[in-house]
């Protein structure tokens, strides 16, 4: 009879195998704990205006796409620092041509992801600070630019499609003034409005 038993429960453990491997294999892949982080990423802004004192008549920038790229380094699951680059090209106001604003973004900031074992999904949230410009081209005038530093905030997820490779989507908030002017004759200060400008990214995360 004990040998019985135990040809019963060889078989058992023989036959729980499979199972267990193919259970292995339905989980979400491993999140690499740190370590190098590259993003890229294309993204859609909504249009805004610039206003204030010295702006006889606010400035509006309407909807255009843009692309950028992040390089950063985990510390953990949890936490990783980076800096980042956008670019985009957004359209003016009907009433000034019909011509593109092109928007640059330089950020450095930082993620705290809030994984779970047994998902691929990842949310997180960002904070980071830059510098945010604008430059057009004036006919028979020249380029004119408007610059200034940001705070930007936001929150995303990441959905996991190997243990490198993960697919993100984010919506960005900044906050700040364009609050310095430049043109080919002249450079300055100016008296404007915070602005408030939003990204809504999708992208790659890659861990090498």
């Amino acid at each position: 009879m004990r040998q019985i038993i135990l040809a019963i429960l060889a078989l058992a453990t023989a036959g729980a195998a499979p199972v267990h491997a193919q259970q292995h294999g339905s989980m979400p892949p491993a999140k690499a704990p740190r370590g190098l982080v590259l993003n890229a990423h294309a993204f859609a802004m909504p249009g805004f205006s610039i206003d204030g004192p010295d702006v006889d008549t606010p400035i509006d920038i309407s909807t255009g796409p843009g692309a950028g790229a992040q390089i950063g380094y985990a510390f953990s699951p949890r936490y990783m620092i980076y800096a980042g680059a956008d670019l985009g090209r957004l359209g003016a106001a009907a009433e000034d041509g019909g011509g593109h604003w092109g928007l640059g973004m330089l950020e450095l900031g930082g993620r705290m992801s809030f994984p779970k074992t047994s998902s691929r999904l990842t949310p997180y949230v960002t904070g980071a600070v830059g510098l945010r410009g604008l430059g057009a081209k004036v006919a028979d005038f020249g380029t004119v630019k408007l610059h200034g530093m940001a705070l930007s905030g936001g929150g995303g997820i990441t959905y996991a499609l190997s243990p490198n490779t993960s697919l993100n989507a984010a919506a960005v908030v900044t906050m700040g003034k364009f609050g310095h002017y430049e043109d080919p004759g002249q450079s300055f200060d100016v008296n404007v409005n915070n602005t408030l400008s939003t990204r809504l990214q999708f992208g790659l995360d890659w861990r090498p």
